[in-house]
C-alpha cells in the first residue's frame, strides 16, 4: 500500500486445547487426596495485529514506525470441580484455583470490610456478613474473582531512525488486561525489618477507623488468626497491573566501509543501549507490578560489533 510505505498483516485464532494439567480428585489409597494430571481443556482465541509505516525514505534518511498488538482471551472449559479444595488453593497468588469459565492463572481474593472499632481488620462472608477478628470464613462464596494474573493484552511501539551511518530505535511495550496482588502488610514476625510506606497511617487510636483502612500493629500471635491471614489476601491488596513502559532505547553507528578497510575489518560497529528507561504504572501503589518490591533497574550497555 503507498507505494509499500504501509505494510502488515492481521491474524484471528481460535483454538481448544486438551489433556492440559490440571488437578483432580484421586482415590486415597494412592496416598493423596489429589494430584496433577492431563484432564484440563480450555479455549484460546485472539487476534494479533502488526502495522509498518515508512514515513520518510530517501537515501540520507529514513523514519519507520512498527506498531504490533496482540489480545487474547481463554477460559477453562472442562476440570474436576467434585470437590475443589481449601479456599486458600483459590486465594493464594501462585496457586491455580482451576475454575470453568474462568481464564488460565486466575485468583480470588478475601473481600475487605475495613476495620473495628480497635483497628483489626474485617472481611465479608458468603452472605455480605462482616466477619470479626476470631471469626472465619471458608466458603468460596465469599471470594472474590479478581481475573487473571497474566496479561492478555500485548503491544509494542517501535521508531526507527537511520542517518547516514547512525541509527536510533526506541521500543515502547504496553501490557494489561490482568491484575496483580502486592502483599504489604506489617508483620511483627520479621520485625525488625523495613515496613510499608503506609505504616505511618496505620490505626492508633480509637476513630482512627473512619480515617484509614491500615490496622494496628498486631502481635506475633495475632498476625497467624485468620482474619490476619485473610488481610495478606484480600482485595486491599490487588489492582491492575496494566503498564507502559521504554523498554529499550539503542544508539548504534555502523562505520563507513573505506574506514573498516583500513583496520583490516569487514566491518565494525559501537552501540550505546539503555533498558528500562521509564514505567508508567495504573495502580494506586504507583509500583511496577512486574516487580514491585524491588524496581527493576535501569541498565546502560556499551557494545562494539565487528567481523573480520
Amino acid at each position: 500500500m503507498a507505494n509499500n510505505r504501509i505494510y502488515g498483516n492481521v491474524e484471528y485464532y481460535d483454538r481448544r486445547s486438551e489433556d492440559l494439567l490440571a488437578r483432580r480428585n484421586i482415590t486415597p489409597t494412592y496416598g493423596l487426596s489429589s494430584s496433577f494430571l492431563n484432564v484440563g481443556e480450555l479455549y484460546n482465541r485472539g487476534f494479533d495485529i502488526d502495522l509498518g509505516f515508512r514515513v520518510i525514505e530517501s537515501q540520507d534518511f529514513n523514519y519507520d514506525i512498527r506498531f504490533l498488538y496482540s489480545q487474547n482471551e481463554n477460559k477453562i472449559t472442562r476440570v474436576d470441580e467434585s470437590n475443589p479444595g481449601e479456599i486458600f488453593l483459590f486465594t493464594q497468588y501462585e496457586a491455580n484455583s482451576f475454575v470453568v469459565g474462568d481464564p488460565v492463572d486466575a485468583f480470588y481474593s478475601f473481600r475487605y470490610a475495613g476495620l473495628d472499632d480497635f483497628g483489626n481488620p474485617r472481611c465479608l462472608n458468603e452472605e455480605d456478613e462482616i466477619v470479626e477478628v476470631g471469626g472465619d470464613i471458608g466458603a468460596i462464596e465469599a471470594l472474590k474473582n479478581e481475573g487473571s494474573r497474566s496479561p492478555n493484552r500485548f503491544g509494542s511501539f517501535t521508531n526507527t531512525l537511520d542517518y547516514k551511518n547512525l541509527s536510533l530505535r526506541v521500543l515502547t511495550t504496553y501490557s494489561g488486561g490482568n491484575r496483580f496482588r502486592f502483599e504489604r502488610n506489617f508483620d511483627p514476625r520479621f520485625f525488625p525489618t523495613n515496613v510499608p510506606e503506609d505504616f505511618v497511617s496505620r490505626w492508633q487510636r480509637s476513630g482512627d477507623e473512619f480515617l484509614t483502612d491500615v490496622p494496628r500493629v498486631s502481635s506475633p500471635n495475632e498476625t497467624g488468626t485468620p482474619l490476619y491471614l485473610y488481610l495478606n489476601e484480600s482485595d486491599r491488596n490487588t489492582d491492575d497491573a496494566s503498564n507502559i513502559r521504554i523498554a529499550q532505547v539503542n544508539l548504534a553507528y555502523q562505520f563507513p566501509t573505506n574506514v573498516v578497510q583500513k583496520l583490516n575489518m569487514q566491518s565494525f560497529m559501537i552501540s550505546l543501549q539503555a533498558d528500562n528507561l521509564k514505567v508508567w504504572n495504573f495502580n494506586k501503589w504507583n509500583v511496577d507490578p512486574i516487580s514491585p518490591f524491588i524496581p527493576i533497574p535501569t541498565t546502560v550497555t556499551l557494545n562494539l560489533s565487528t567481523t573480520f
